[in-house]
């Protein structure tokens, strides 16, 4: 395993369930604010995944503006 800096809003996609590696990072399933559990079924709802800190922790952000 190598490291690897990425930019700090990349997400999975639901195809990372297919892979040995990452699949324990990207659930099929999410609890609601309103306690309900739902399917992730799509990117979209990946989207508001939060990932680990201590797996992906974020060691700069690029400025707002700079984007």
């Amino acid at each position: 395993l190598g490291l690897h800096f990425v930019p700090a809003e990349v997400r999975f996609t639901k195809d990372a369930r297919k892979s040995k590696l990452w699949r324990n990072y990207v659930p099929d399933k999410k609890e609601e604010e309103n306690g309900d559990v739902v399917a992730i079924c799509d990117d979209e709802d990946l989207m508001s995944v939060e990932l680990p800190e201590e797996d992906f922790p974020l060691v700069w952000k690029r400025p707002p503006e700079s984007r």
